[in-house]
């Protein structure tokens, strides 16, 4: 959540969601952004549903998002939500989604008085500017204590625009107050299907990454994978971070 970045009162909501696209064997990890503007004391937030296709793994081409449904987010409290979406990429995927906060919250409150937490403003969604279509969400949360990142990227070599070489990885690691480097495994989930229980999917360790921040727009993700789609791959990512810094590190 950006406040006030379309100015006074008029803020933008900036999200990642990832799943498997596929009931059947065969793995179909998919991902879309969602993005929309949000007004100060609404407790909901129409955003359009993007995806991207066609793009290489920490390579060019840079891809472009194009719609494929809408979706509003309405949070009943700091700690509740409800997705409500219209996905038009598959069939059976009109719904509501009840969502509930992961890990502590930090900065979130219902009243004129926001708290502040100088760690869990390094949080947000991070890239390569030269790569636009791929990046990685994070959340530093010290209160855990854990710092958890989502990757949202491609395997090489899938030609068009289709959705067909879309990955996304995971990745978390215990979190220390004040660390500026954290190290963890990088993980890849396959065998679920969109919204549902059943199938179970399994999750397996794939490589390593180590997420370094240089000051508070600039970051550095260390990777090596040994299995996986992306197995043998291993270099560093210059990102920095997208939209507004935080209040909390817009000072040493």
């Amino acid at each position: 959540m950006y406040p006030d970045l379309l100015g006074g009162g008029t803020g933008f909501s900036f999200g990642g969601w990832f799943y498997d696209g596929n009931s059947g064997p065969v793995a179909a990890p998919r991902w879309v952004s969602l993005a929309g503007n949000v007004r100060s004391g609404a407790n909901s937030s129409l955003l359009a549903i993007d995806a991207n296709g066609g793009g290489n793994f920490a390579a060019a081409p840079p891809t472009v998002a194009q719609a494929v449904g809408t979706a509003v987010l309405t949070f009943t409290s700091c700690s509740v939500a409800t997705l409500s979406c219209e996905p038009t990429d598959g069939p059976n995927r009109t719904g509501s989604i009840a969502l509930t906060r992961a890990t502590p919250n930090l900065t979130c409150a219902n009243g004129p008085v926001k708290p502040r937490n100088a760690d869990f403003a390094f949080s947000g969604f991070w890239s390569d500017p030269a790569l636009p279509g791929q990046g990685v969400f994070v959340e530093v949360n010290n209160a855990a204590p854990l710092v958890f990142l989502a990757w949202y990227t491609y395997v090489p070599g899938i030609p068009g625009s289709a959705t067909a070489g879309q990955r996304w990885h995971t990745g978390q690691a215990t979190y220390t107050t004040g660390a500026r480097e954290v190290t963890m495994g990088l993980h890849e989930t396959t065998g679920g299907a969109f919204n549902a229980v059943t199938p179970v999917p399994s999750t397996r360790e794939v490589g390593s990454a180590t997420l370094r921040w240089l000051d508070c727009s600039r970051a550095q993700l260390i990777y090596a994978f040994s299995a996986g789609s992306n197995a043998g791959r291993s270099a560093s990512i210059a990102m920095s971070r997208s939209g507004a810094t935080p209040a909390d590190r817009r000072s040493p």
